[in-house]
């Protein structure tokens, strides 16, 4: 069974193993990607003749690094200069290219936390934004001795969407700290946080793939994978977090790292100091945003903060700092966004609220 040339399907029995196939670009999701996999995750659904779904990613490096951001800015960048000014106030203009590919995105997410049988993300190597929406919001999620899993959004003026506002927000301060830090997490810490439902080393995969064939997904799974595990590193996060992440607001969360700096014990003062650094070097707005986003997602089901993010994005493609951060991170690739605002006390609050609005006809519908 073939898809396209970036989708490469393959069933065997009742399992259908689908490879997203654009490693030259980490598997990053093009826009034809997530319509394709949304129309055959429809069909499938409805297919008495497959049970249970696969999806991994071509290549060494990565299951999937995100979204295409980069190809949301070329598609955008013969409208900016005449619709974004260079101070980062909010305008008018609207992405259609932009605010179609991240309709699309969140689509597929919805599609995939209700899909009606076994869908499970191999997480093995980079996985990252929207590969972290594939991921999460499936049923079963494995991760490896090679996952890198974050949600880096705020590096690029942009904010961790693809319905983190609510599996974030539900780790407590881990959550938040990963979301404003981008901070990532290896295969065993994911399965501890609850990011991940199984683990396998890397060198098992194919001894996976051959006995899911045989004898299905689940009784592979069951045979072959933990689904439990212990991180050392999670237990610093968390001591990091519980201290500093827990304030009330994004200032006290910085100003509470930067006392920790020289008050707390040489490992603590570390990750502190790499926190701190990490959080002087994002967008202001985006700081800002996540949190008003995580402390809004808390209390929403995954589908309203699905809707939610819509309405973020599409503000935050009306301004600056998200065409500087992926022109900066990923396109002339020099790591010196001009931010605007620059700093974090010049966010002015009926910004970040306007982030939120409704956007009426606009609205993303889902179901």
């Amino acid at each position: 069974m073939q898809a396209s040339n970036e989708l490469k399907v393959n069933q065997i029995g009742r399992l259908v193993h689908v490879e997203l196939n654009r490693p030259h670009a980490l598997n990053a999701l093009s826009l034809g990607m997530l319509q394709e996999l949304r129309k055959l995750l429809a069909d499938w659904e409805s297919d008495p003749g497959i049970a249970e779904v696969v999806v991994s990613g071509a290549g060494e490096r990565a299951f999937c690094a995100g979204a295409d951001v980069k190809q949301v800015y070329l598609e955008t960048q013969p409208e900016l200069p005449k619709h974004i000014p260079p101070n980062g106030a909010f305008t008018d203009f609207r992405s259609s290219f932009g605010e179609r590919y991240f309709r699309c995105e969140y689509e597929l997410d919805d599609c995939i936390s209700r899909f009606g049988k076994p869908y499970m993300a191999c997480m093995d190597g980079i996985t990252m934004g929207g590969g972290v929406g594939i991921s999460v919001l499936g049923s079963l999620r494995l991760a490896t001795d090679r996952t890198v899993l974050a949600m880096p959004e705020t590096a690029i003026g942009f904010f961790p969407d693809v319905g983190a506002s609510h599996f974030l927000s539900r780790l407590g301060p881990v959550g938040t700290f990963m979301a404003l830090t981008g901070q990532s997490i290896d295969g065993r810490t994911a399965l501890e946080l609850g990011l991940a439902t199984h683990y396998l080393e890397h060198e098992r995969l194919d001894e996976l793939w051959d006995l899911s064939g045989r004898k299905g997904l689940l009784a592979a799974l069951e045979e072959l994978a933990v689904s439990q595990a212990e991180s050392e590193r999670l237990v610093q996060y968390t001591e990091l977090a519980d201290r500093c992440f827990s304030q009330p607001s994004v200032r006290q969360i910085m100003d509470c790292l930067e006392e920790q700096t020289t008050q707390a014990e040489p490992t603590q003062r570390m990750l502190a100091a790499e926190a701190l650094t990490k959080l002087k070097s994002k967008s202001p707005l985006s700081l800002e945003v996540t949190w008003e986003a995580l402390r809004r997602g808390s209390e929403l089901p995954l589908r309203e903060c699905l809707q939610m993010d819509f309405r973020i994005c599409a503000r935050m493609l009306a301004r600056n700092d998200f065409y500087e951060g992926v022109r900066a991170v990923l396109v002339d690739k020099d790591k010196s966004p001009d931010w605007q605002p620059s700093r974090l006390d010049e966010v002015a609050p009926e910004d970040v609220l306007r982030c939120f609005d409704a956007l009426g006809p606009d609205e993303l519908q889902l179901g």
